[in-house]
């Protein structure tokens, strides 16, 4: 027996490919078994960006409507966006400690989602403040504007006329000026009314036309805002037309004497020309003739 027989070690012999063609006394050449390899496990794949994507799109969503109805400081916080490459690169790494036996792969569709909403935010920044402005200035200008027209028609009742108020309002700075403001101050605003008599409550005599044009004239004077008042009144009867047009400077200092010097009055050129014959012909005294202007 020989020492492997010996040792307990018996190897198998398989034949040998290559003994063909050698003697026939050639031994075979022993070829031990082999173990056989262990089972590895598939990696598990874990998608980056997702997270990411769902972030951004409520930040977003939450962002567009308090500038929208609450505050146009809220797209300020826009120009932020370029945050979410941040947050991609954080994910990323946790993804990367935390699961490193896993195979990470990032989401093409989410990362390109992510790329877009970045780059669109900063594009909708520097525009989206101006138009959010310019909708509250609207608002603003026209709750102003029905203010002033309100006023018109109450001093018009208090006076006891019967007409139409027409009311104008504007902003007083430049159109880029005012929508880098978030709100205006009274003072922003500008306000032309326009105011057509049809009744006067004391007759038709010029005197009592520049009272009520006087006290219509003050009333609204009493708003800074207003920068100017044109009033007109036909009366029917003789007619006659009366109107007063004041500027902003006039307003702040008016008096009656200042309506008695600024109303325009014109006649009819028919009757005109009838008051020129009455007076040829001596039937019109002077005392009882109407001035003319």
């Amino acid at each position: 027996m020989d020492e492997q027989t010996q040792s307990g070690y018996a190897p198998e012999f398989t034949a040998n490919p290559f003994a063909e063609g050698f003697p026939s006394g050639t031994p075979p050449i022993p070829y031990p078994q082999q173990a056989a390899l262990p089972v590895v496990p598939p990696r598990k794949q874990r998608r980056v960006g997702t997270f990411t994507l769902g972030l951004s799109l409520i930040l977003l969503g939450t962002l567009i409507p308090c500038g929208l109805f609450i505050s146009s400081a809220a797209w300020q916080l826009l120009k932020l966006a370029p945050l979410l490459l941040v947050f991609l690169g954080i994910e990323t790494l946790i993804y990367n400690f935390r699961f490193k036996s896993d195979r990470l792969r990032y989401d093409g569709v989410s990362v390109f989602l992510i790329l877009l909403l970045t780059v669109g935010t900063l594009c909708g920044s520097l525009i989206a403040a101006p138009l959010s402005n310019a909708l509250r200035h609207e608002r603003q200008r026209d709750a102003f504007q029905q203010e002033i027209q309100t006023l018109a028609e109450e001093a018009l009742i208090r006076q006891g006329c019967v007409g139409s108020a027409y009311v104008s309002a504007g902003f007083d700075e430049s159109g880029w000026t005012i929508l880098s403001r978030d709100h205006l101050e009274p003072e922003d605003l500008w306000a032309d009314v326009h105011m057509y008599l049809e009744v006067m409550p004391e007759g038709a005599e010029q005197s009592q036309v520049e009272s009520a044009f006087h006290q219509l004239a003050g009333e609204l004077a009493q708003r800074p805002e207003v920068q100017e008042v044109s009033l007109s009144y036909m009366e029917e009867e003789s007619e006659t037309y009366y109107g007063l047009n004041l500027r902003e400077a006039e307003l702040r200092l008016l008096s009656p004497e200042l309506v008695s010097r600024r109303i325009q009055v014109e006649r009819d050129e028919d009757e005109l020309d009838e008051l020129d014959e009455l007076d040829e012909l001596g039937e019109l005294e002077a005392p009882e003739a109407e001035a003319v202007s």
